[in-house]
């Protein structure tokens, strides 16, 4: 060991004497990660600070390179008397609670450009190399909660370009739009031909997008104008499925009838969407597809974001525009094994090469180990052992970290070079530049003040908006935010939920948190500012969720009708009316 001071980071289902510092270890978001720091030195070491550091970050490369932090934790692992570490061996054994929140590890690659979500633990002694372990988080399972569903608005295209043939109308509906790899989906169709051009079936596209910038954070919530360099964008088709058969009712009509009912100036939207609406909800004609297992996980973070959706769309047997439904898509880890399934498309292989789909490794976590509590108390390190007595010791740790203690998001930080540290570091401390530098540790978890602003720049760094207003709302000090918010503060707040699926949970936590008693707006004025600042799909899942809050119902209801289109009326008619009838 010479005059050097080594310092390792050993995982508790590894072995000290040939484990791999270079290899990543897999661990899954939600579940505790317990493993040692060990020191051993033949010198005296002071100011002997033993530290802990998980990092998260986003890393984007164009001509540049941008890192940003979006998830930190400084762990003490020891308070060494008089801060003197006397020669021997010393073990500091640590538990960290990992968030369920975590995003996944993944890499997107295409040449010069690439973006990655990595993680990595580090082992600090005092200011200088740190060892360093790279993780690969997989993602926890999709929590099953309240459907997201998408009912979208029918899309009608004239059937050719050329001569007047008449109109096609088409609409989807997707009991719940967040799934898990693996899983089998349905999606119910329903339309109508009023035109004399033959469909010949449904064409099915699920589709990934990775958009990133190494330029700044990527506009999350549309309130300023473009960025001044327009984020990468690179749209991948996962699978296309083979086309389905028409349904019956998609028969083409007679020129003759084509040409009466435009003499007539029939209408295709007033006349088809009770119908649509009823044909979809009664789920008549359903078409099955399974989510591939090498799909990325979704993902919305300050430069960095992973989407998906299905692109659905009627293929008729002449030239024109045919109407194309896309509905968007949440997916991530099931929540158990799917069994075998049944499915109408189901692709047997991705449609592109390797290279082009960019499928990641599928790696299985491990069981880490049993333990019967994790209410460990965080105790002082003493030497476990000297240098010349090396036996096996177990014991409890005694660095606990629990998920509060993470620090969600960070200013993002630009580099010149795109390796930006990430070397592997060796375990060697040369024991005369200690003796000379202070430990250089990361800032403290720093409370933000309660305020509206405050929320909002929390909002803007985080990668999970629902956990962050939840911790808000236990927390008594900033009760008195949410108490007094005003209805176009509470639409700002919706505006600025990263994940959209979200929007109308976060909607409903918010607001079931008013004094209505006492608050000086009506719950129908925060439900127009819900809806006119969330995504445009998600705006009758909105109405929905929120119809029930409101006692004030009989006096708004006008308001909020006349915001909503013709379609969202027609679909949300019903939610009105229950709402009405139980006040």
């Amino acid at each position: 060991m010479g005059n050097a001071a080594s310092v390792k980071l050993v995982f508790d289902d590894e072995n000290e004497a040939n484990h791999d510092e270079h290899t990543q270890k897999v661990v899954k978001a939600g579940e505790p990660l317990m493993g040692t720091m060990i020191v051993e030195t033949n010198k005296s070491i002071s100011n002997a600070r033993p530290y802990l550091f998980l990092i998260g970050k986003e890393k984007c490369r164009e001509k540049r390179t941008l890192s940003t932090i979006f998830l930190q934790i400084q762990l003490p692992l020891a308070e060494i008397p008089n801060a003197l570490l006397t020669p021997g061996r010393y073990e500091f054994p640590f538990l960290i609670d990992l968030p369920a929140t975590m995003p996944r590890s993944f890499e997107f690659v295409r040449s010069p450009n690439s973006c990655k979500i990595k993680y990595y633990i580090e082992a600090q002694l005092r200011q200088g190399r740190k060892v360093r372990r790279y993780l690969f988080v997989d993602s926890a399972p999709t929590i099953p909660s309240d459907p997201v569903p998408f009912l979208g608005h029918p899309v009608t295209r004239d059937a050719a370009l050329l001569s007047p043939r008449g109109t096609l109308s088409f609409a989807g509906y997707v009991v719940d739009t967040r799934l898990g790899r693996g899983q089998t989906m349905e999606i119910c169709v329903a339309g109508r031909n009023d035109s004399n051009v033959e469909i010949k079936g449904i064409r099915i596209k699920m589709i990934e997008t990775v958009i990133f910038s190494a330029h700044g954070a990527i506009n999350r919530t549309n309130t300023t104008g473009p960025p001044a360099v327009p984020p990468a964008s690179y749209k991948v088709t996962l699978v296309q499925f083979p086309d389905v058969p028409p349904f019956e009712g998609m028969q083409k009509k007679s020129t003759l009838g084509v040409l009466k009912a435009r003499h007539e100036g029939f209408s295709p939207r007033r006349e088809h969407y009770n119908a649509i609406r009823n044909e979809l909800l009664a789920r008549e004609n359903v078409i099955r597809v399974k989510i591939p297992k090498y799909a990325k996980d979704t993902f919305r973070g300050q430069t960095l974001e992973c989407r998906h959706h299905l692109e659905v769309q009627i293929v008729v047997a002449s030239f024109g525009v045919t109407p194309l439904i896309t509905i968007p898509l949440s997916i991530g880890n099931p929540q158990e094994p799917t069994g075998p399934q049944t499915a109408i498309a189901v692709p047997s292989a991705p449609p592109a090469p390797l290279e082009e789909i960019d499928i990641p490794v599928e790696p299985s976590a491990p069981e880490l180990f049993e333990q019967e509590s994790n209410n460990y108390p965080i105790a002082v390190a003493v030497q476990l052992q000297p240098m010349d007595m090396r036996g096996i010791s177990t014991r409890t740790p005694i660095a606990v970290a629990q998920s509060n203690a993470f620090i969600i998001g960070t200013h993002a930080v630009v580099v010149n070079n795109y390796d930006d540290n990430d070397e592997e570091q060796d375990g060697d401390y040369d024991n005369a530049s200690l003796q000379e530098t202070l430990l250089e540790v990361m800032p403290a978890r720093i409370p933000r003040t309660p305020t509206f602003e405050n929320l909002l720049q929390e909002m803007v760094s985080s990668v999970q908006d629902y956990d962050i207003i939840s911790r808000k709302l236990a927390d008594s000090a900033w009760m008195p935010i949410f108490s007094s918010l005003t209805p176009s503060q509470y639409g700002t707040i919706i505006l600025h939920v990263n994940v959209a699926f979200d929007q109308p949970k976060v909607a409903v936590l918010v607001a079931t948190s008013f004094d209505k008693e006492s608050h000086p707006f009506t719950l129908c004025e925060f439900l127009l500012e819900a809806v006119r600042n969330t995504e445009e799909w998600n705006r009758t899942v909105m109405v929905q969720k929120l119809l029930p809050l409101c006692t004030d119902l009989a006096l708004g209801h006008n308001t909020i009708r006349n915001e909503l289109n013709e379609w969202e009326q027609v679909v949300t008619l019903s939610s009105f009316e229950q709402a009405m009838d139980a006040r």
